[in-house]
């Protein structure tokens, strides 16, 4: 439950159907039934956000927001680059983490939308994406990124995006194998990367920076988008 002020304002229950979760609301003027398709682009920190920006806007406007209003306005909103899906079969999704707290809320997110399998050495992996593919710019953490995310993906590709301040990808693989344990597939370019995912036909995210985020939408867009 997430509070903000007096009365409370708040997700109070969270309940399944077939198809969505639906979450039960207490506003400072309404009690609402909202409802998310189970591959919802909403994780539990976004939804957080999402309560913030409603009670603000019912105290700017002095009234409550009719359900079927907001309901409209969330079934519609894609918030770019944040745990972004662009395809949903082969899963293929972006997430513009770029540092060790980013990546705290996209490992969150990724607990709280899908599911995982522990291995035969001890690994927990998320099943619902099999590889990661990470770029790193110079000036961040990328050991906190790379010790948070990598372990939940089964494989592991290290490309680098066109900013000067991009880690080369194969320093950016020598780096996953030493905090890993793993080496990872080096591709040098975003493009190169992509294709060799696309023609593996596995699920992916792709990120670590926000340049590798964008970059990646482009060229899916450009190339594999039907």
């Amino acid at each position: 439950m997430y509070y903000l002020g007096q009365p409370q304002f708040g997700w109070v229950r969270e309940s399944y159907c077939a198809v969505y979760r639906y979450y039960g609301v207490i506003s400072y003027y309404e009690t609402y039934d909202i409802f998310f398709n189970l591959v919802s682009r909403f994780s539990v920190y976004r939804l957080r956000k999402i309560a913030t920006a409603w009670v603000a806007a019912e105290q700017a406007i002095g009234d409550y927001i009719p359900i079927e209003t907001v309901q409209a306005a969330l079934d519609g909103l894609v918030v770019p680059g944040r745990f972004e899906v662009l395809r949903e079969e082969p899963l293929l999704m972006i997430d513009a983490t770029h540092n060790p707290q980013a990546a705290e809320y996209l490992k969150m997110a990724m607990e709280d939308r899908f599911s995982f399998s522990t291995t035969s050495d001890g690994a927990t992996r998320v099943n619902e994406l099999d590889t990661l593919v990470l770029g790193i710019l110079a000036d961040k953490d990328a050991r906190g990124i790379i010790d948070i995310l990598t372990p939940m993906f089964n494989n592991l590709v290290v490309t680098q995006s066109t900013s000067h301040r991009a880690i080369p990808a194969a320093e950016l693989a020598d780096m996953v194998e030493a905090y890993d344990g793993r080496r990872p597939v080096v591709c040098a370019t975003i493009e190169e990367a992509m294709a060799y995912v696309e023609s593996l036909g596995v699920s992916a995210m792709y990120t670590g920076s926000i340049t590798v985020a964008g970059e990646s939408k482009v060229v899916y867009l450009q190339e594999y988008a039907k």
